[in-house]
Formats: C-alpha cells, structure tokens, sequence
C-alpha cells in the first residue's frame, strides 16, 4: 500500500508544479504586457524635451507632434568664414520666414575651431501663447563623440543684414549666426 501511496504523491507533486509553473508564466506574461501597453500609450501625440529656461532653470517642455520644415545649415571654418554662403543664406531666409508666421522650422549652425566645433540646432516652434524658439547645443573636442544636448529657450530673434541675432540662449546669451564672412 505504501507504493500506491507514494506514487499518488509523486503524481500529486508533479501535477501541482506544472500548474504552479504556468500560472507563475502566465502572471510574468502579463505583467510585461501591461508595462508595454501602458509605456506606449504615454507616448502617443507628444513628445518631452529636457530643456532650460531663460532664467537657466531645467524645466520640461511638452509639445505635440508636428511637421518641421528643414531649412537647411550653416557652417563656418576656424576663420569665421561660410564654407557654403549660398546655402547659409537659404536657410537663415527660411528660418525667418518660418519664425515670421510661427510654422514648426529647424537649422543646424557648425562653428568650426581648429580642433573643436560648437553644433546649435535652432527651432521654432508654435505654443498656444505665441512661437517659441530652442536652441539646442552640442559641443566635439577633436576625435571625441559629441556633448549631451542642452536644450534652452532664446527670449528672442532679430534679423540684421549680416545675419540672425538670437536673444539669450541659455548659458551662451546671445547668439549670432551669419549670412557673411565674421572674422
């Protein structure tokens, strides 16, 4: 009788651990679909950019999905010259007119050094309240990869007949971007 015993035990255990064994897989499952479905739902429609207020103060800035017209770069070598002047004044001309009627605008500006170079990619954008502008800032020392971006809010643009003036960009103030040699 022992025997009957033992093995209606041994059944018992078995049965038992594969049930154990698939619910325990089943609760992980679910769990991980519950953290994947929520993660994706928090993203739909906006997107979050650390960025740092005029008063340098980190904030975040929330804003909805939208088209960004590309105008284009700007780059100077280490001597402040245009390596593309044409190019420069197409994209400081659609940027313009982009922030003029406030449409969603970027360009990149490249201030080359001997063995460093700053890269800003300034953006206009439409808040509820106006147009805002971004700079957003990378700086490369020689082979290495480029800085974490920094993100600030200018107070202001101006157009001057050498180029764009933007009004205190973060830790950087003002920042200008010309359409012309600035040795």
């Amino acid at each position: 009788m022992s025997s009957v015993v033992q093995r209606y035990v041994r059944s018992w255990l078995s049965t038992s651990c594969i049930v154990l064994s698939m619910g325990l897989l089943i609760a992980v499952l679910s769990a991980g679909l519950i953290a994947c479905t929520s993660q994706q739902n928090n993203q739909l429609g906006t997107t979050s950019t650390p960025s740092t207020n005029p008063g340098n103060q980190p904030s975040t800035t929330s804003r909805l999905s939208t088209q960004v017209q590309h105008c284009g770069k700007v780059q100077t070598a280490p001597n402040g010259a245009l390596l593309d002047a044409a190019a420069a004044k197409q994209a400081i001309n659609c940027f313009w007119q982009a922030y003029q009627h406030c449409r969603a605008a970027s360009f990149s500006f490249t201030s080359s050094g001997t063995d460093t170079a700053t890269i800003r990619t300034f953006t206009v954008e439409k808040k509820r309240d106006g147009c805002s502008i971004l700079d957003t800032v990378q700086d490369v020392m020689g082979p290495n990869p480029a800085s974490a971006a920094k993100t600030y809010i200018c107070t202001g643009l101006a157009q001057q007949s050498d180029g764009l003036r933007f009004a205190s960009c973060g830790e950087d103030g003002d920042v200008f971007v010309p359409i012309g040699v600035t040795q």
